[in-house]
């Protein structure tokens, strides 16, 4: 009986064991580890000369709270040869239809870029607006939105700007200042270059 009862208790222990080794490899496994860190995978190993090695928008609203936007969801859509867009999500991004996916948590951020004289989009400053009477600036950057599935809003700073540091055709690169106490959008970028010509 006595030794019913030792076999009983090791069996139990060995369970346990059992039970919470696997509850502290899944917690460490949730945690990361440096091979899965999303940080780490965030750099651009061929970023160009005049781009950040990683995206670091911030995107701030009532209805989104605050989004850190990584690389891998930052693109630059050009669509037109005089405009594009900057587009930063939570999510990965359908190409085909920009605005399709907003559902749940679900966060899209678009700022739009163009060339009021019809140039082709290059580096520069790309601001909202000038002073009043000033002509509207040739690089002009007409809406900054931040968008959820409840609520599709704007960040209204007229001095807000998008400075392109690098315009090529693997990526867009720069910073963005975008701020009216409510919403935000600031940081630096580095946007995968999506061709729609």
């Amino acid at each position: 009986m006595a030794k019913s009862k030792t076999i009983i208790i090791i069996a139990v222990v060995v369970v346990l064991l059992g039970v919470a080794t696997f509850f502290i490899v899944n917690s460490l496994n949730k945690q990361g580890t440096p091979a899965t860190d999303t940080k780490t995978q965030d750099i651009v190993a061929d970023a160009p000369e005049g781009c950040p090695k990683s995206t670091s928008i911030v995107v701030k609203s009532e209805e989104a709270g605050t989004q850190n936007i990584s690389s891998v969801n930052s693109n630059f859509i050009h669509w037109r040869k005089d405009a594009g867009m900057l587009v930063f999500t939570n999510y990965t991004l359908d190409l085909e239809d920009v605005y399709a996916d907003i559902t749940g948590d679900r966060v899209l951020t678009v700022i739009n870029l163009s060339h009021q004289d019809t140039t082709a989009m290059t580096i520069g400053t790309y601001r909202k607006s000038t002073a009043v009477g000033e002509a509207s600036p040739n690089q002009y950057s007409s809406e900054y939105n931040i968008s959820t599935a409840g609520l599709a809003g704007a960040v209204f700073d007229n001095n807000a700007t998008v400075e392109i540091t690098y315009f090529g055709p693997d990526y867009v690169c720069g910073t963005v200042t975008s701020n009216d106490e409510s919403s935000s959008i600031i940081g630096q970028f580095i946007a995968k270059y999506i061709d729609k010509l």
